[in-house]
Order: structure tokens, then C-alpha cells, then sequence
């Protein structure tokens, strides 16, 4: 188990690698505060974890600069404190995911607030239902392409479904990328209510002679 300052530490780590993208180990003890063993030991167990990564070496000295992975970026969403900082997060990450990629279009539609909410309550939602399969903390765990397609999901599918958002829907149709997505989530979902309606077809005939 480990010790309230240990995780403390963790935090401030992701805190910093969230706030500067990018940043060398042997700089860290001086922005947080702590010693240079117990960074290198916190950043050992990050990057085990999944959190962290070696981006690359740079110079004679072969300085370690490190980021954050896709499942250290969700982590730190987390935090009450990075929640409220949202529109500056998804700016500094927009190659992770579609729906960070085309922020831009839903800002310029006065629709940020309406799709921050969402995806707020998408990131808790996914977290809640990983940690119940512990397939998040599993340090075997991959960041997969459907991983991914299921936060996108979240963040514009539900939206579609739930809000009824006149102008959301015309911003998705006008977007070749958003609107393929949209119509493939659709597709899918089709698809396994078409498998419940079976299933349930198939329990209603037995045992009813």
C-alpha cells in the first residue's frame, strides 16, 4: 500500500505533465518539491502503471523527458481541480481523440458548454464502469482503438441521443468525420437491438407451450 505522500507526489507529477505537455525528469524535483529518488520512484511506478511515458532522450546526458499516456490524461480529468480546466486540456490533447480534434467546430456553434457537460459526465461514466471490470488498473491494461472510439462514443454519441440539440445534430451532419462516426455508432447499435430483440423472441417461446 502506498504511503498519502506517495500519491500526493504521483498527483503532482500528472498535475505537471498535464499543465506542460512534455517535461525532463532531472527539472521535476525542483517543481514539485520533492528529491530526485523519490521522483525517480514515483515516475517508476507511473510508468508501470500506464500512466507516463519516455517520449525521448535528448542530449550527451540522454535527459528523459516524459508525457502523459491516454489513460494518465483520463486519470487527471478526474481531479475536481483539472475538470475545471477542460477547454484548456482538450486544446493542449486534440490528437487523442475525434471529438477533442473538431473542439473548434462546437465552439464556434456556442455549443462548448453543452459538450464540456458531456464530456465531464462520459469520462466519470467510463471510469466508474472500467473500474468495476478493473480492466483500468490491470498494468497489462492497452489503450485500444475501441477504448478509444468508446470515450468518442460517449462525448458525441450520447449527446445525440439525449439532448435533442438541433443545432449539435447540424454540426455533426456537416463534419464528413463527425458525421461518419455519428452514422456508425448508429449502425452498431442497430445492430445489438436487433440481437436483443432476438434474444428476447427466443426467451418469450421457451417454456411457453
Amino acid at each position: 500500500m502506498k504511503y498519502r505522500s506517495s500519491k500526493e507526489t504521483e498527483k503532482k507529477i500528472i498535475n505537471l505533465l498535464l499543465d506542460k505537455k512534455e517535461y525532463a525528469q532531472y527539472e521535476m524535483p525542483e517543481a514539485i518539491g520533492k528529491d530526485y529518488h523519490t521522483i525517480f520512484r514515483r515516475l517508476h511506478d507511473l510508468k508501470k502503471a500506464g500512466m507516463v511515458f519516455l517520449v525521448r532522450e535528448e542530449g550527451a546526458k540522454n535527459r528523459k523527458i516524459f508525457a502523459l499516456t491516454f489513460k494518465g490524461l483520463i486519470n487527471s480529468l478526474l481531479l475536481p481541480e483539472n475538470r475545471k480546466k477542460l477547454p484548456e486540456i482538450i486544446a493542449k490533447y486534440p490528437y487523442w481523440l475525434l471529438t477533442f480534434k473538431k473542439w473548434n467546430l462546437f465552439k464556434q456553434a456556442g455549443l462548448e458548454k453543452l459538450m464540456l457537460s458531456y464530456v465531464e459526465l462520459g469520462v466519470l461514466n467510463i471510469f466508474k464502469m472500467l473500474v468495476y471490470s478493473q480492466k483500468f488498473f490491470n498494468k497489462k491494461y492497452l489503450i485500444t482503438k475501441e477504448t478509444l472510439k468508446l470515450f468518442d462514443s460517449q462525448f458525441l454519441f450520447v449527446p445525440v441521443l439525449f439532448s435533442e440539440n438541433k443545432k449539435l445534430a447540424e454540426v455533426l451532419k456537416s463534419d464528413p468525420d463527425l458525421r461518419a462516426f455519428i452514422e456508425e455508432e448508429f449502425e452498431h447499435q442497430l445492430k445489438d437491438f436487433e440481437t436483443l430483440q432476438d434474444g428476447k423472441s427466443w426467451w418469450d417461446r421457451i417454456g411457453g407451450e
